[in-house]
């Protein structure tokens, strides 16, 4: 399919999906009427209540998964998030205006209580805020609590588990480590 008929589709199909959405979820899911996401893309609000506010021109591709488990989750305008991604939220998570979201890329506002005798799943939670203009490369994972300053880059392959300033690029140190056990 050319790029100008696969637009005018998704566009099309998002204005449908919009409306059975926002009934499905009893209005728990907001989103703009002009968006492109693909249709295997998954966003969910869990019967546990909390909201997902998408604002206008998200391209959300094929196998990513938003949901809202109890918590809310705000998207900016003009986001990108790739396939294969998992944005999970209990508490909250903002992601800003003109993100890039590389594939695989998960992003969890919690982490299982691991001293609770509790084997139901209860959870530890702490919100995430996420800047304007962050590029996250690919098979990036960003835990509880973080907050990234705007137009940062996160190179592919990273683990955030702290607060990343503004204006600032990540690069992971696996492959060093790694060269550092073979020289030995």
């Amino acid at each position: 399919m050319n790029r100008k008929v696969n637009y005018y589709f998704r566009i099309i199909f998002n204005i449908l999906r919009n409306i059975t959405l926002r009934i499905k979820s009893l209005n728990s899911i907001r989103c703009s009427l002009i968006q492109l996401f693909i249709p295997f893309a998954d966003i969910i609000v869990s019967t546990n209540g909390g909201k997902i506010i998408i604002k206008e021109k998200c391209n959300i591709e094929k196998n990513a998964i938003i949901r809202s488990s109890g918590g809310d989750l705000l998207i900016g305008k003009n986001v990108y998030i790739n396939r294969n991604c998992n944005i999970i939220s209990h508490e909250e998570i903002k992601i800003g205006n003109r993100v890039t979201i590389g594939p695989n890329v998960c992003i969890y506002d919690h982490d299982h209580n691991y001293k609770s005798k509790e084997t139901n799943g209860e959870y530890v939670t702490k919100s995430i805020n996420i800047g304007d203009n962050v590029w996250i490369g690919a098979n990036c994972i960003i835990t509880k609590g973080v907050t990234i300053g705007a137009n940062s880059v996160i190179a592919a392959g990273t683990i955030i588990t702290k607060d990343i300033k503004k204006d600032t690029i990540i690069r992971s140190e696996i492959s060093y480590i790694s060269y550092q056990i073979d020289k030995m």
